[in-house]
Formats: C-alpha cells, structure tokens, sequence
C-alpha cells in the first residue's frame, strides 16, 4: 500500500478570502432582488395593458341620443309639433320654477278669505 501524503499542513488549509465571499455575496443578493423587482414591474405592466384591452369604452347611439335630449330641454325655442303648430320651448328648469310659482299663488289665493265670506 502506498501512502498518500496529501493532507494539508497548517497554513495550506485556511486561505479563504472572506473579503471576497461577502462581496460576491452582495452582489448576488442585490441581483436577485432586482431580477425579482424587474419581473413584478414586467407582471404588472402586462395585466394593467390586459385589464386596459378588455375594458372597451364605446360610445353608442343611446349616449348620442340622451345628449341631444339633454341639450333640448336645456334651450328656449320656438318649435312645431307633430300638428305643424308652433310651441314654445322652455328649459326644463325654467318650466318647473313657473309650474311651482303658479301652483304656490293658487294655493295662497285659496287660503285668502273673500270680502264676502269675511262676515
């Protein structure tokens, strides 16, 4: 048999630079925790375009329509009906302050005695 003599002496054994592990170590981890960063900002990116191309903002005919509604019974006008004679339009608001108006005078009227019935 023959004798290996490779065994290490003393100062053979202990030459590790650990300078050098920590700093690959560092490296390493900063690395990984900016791959992480990048593929969650990648991930997200993707599902904000996804969630954006499924979402659809169509403007229909019924938008359209209550527009023109809408402009319509926000103008004074003078218009004809389905009889071809002439009518008057009002806004909306204006319309319901004068129906209030009138029915608020009926009221008070009604409550207000009568020179002849005061007796």
């Amino acid at each position: 048999m023959e004798h290996n003599d490779h065994t290490p002496t003393g100062d053979q054994g202990d030459d590790l630079n650990a300078a050098a592990i920590a700093f690959v170590g560092f490296v390493s981890i900063a690395l990984v925790f900016v791959t992480i960063v990048a593929a969650q900002v990648l991930y997200f990116n993707y599902e904000s375009a996804l969630e954006q191309s499924k979402t659809v903002d169509v403007k229909t005919d019924a938008d359209e329509s209550i527009a023109q509604q809408e402009q319509e019974i926000e103008r004074y006008a003078l218009d004809k009906d389905d009889e071809g004679q002439d009518r008057y339009v009002i806004p909306i608001e204006a319309a319901m302050e004068q129906v209030v108006g009138e029915y608020d005078s009926d009221s008070n009227s009604d409550k207000q005695p009568n020179s002849d019935e005061a007796i």
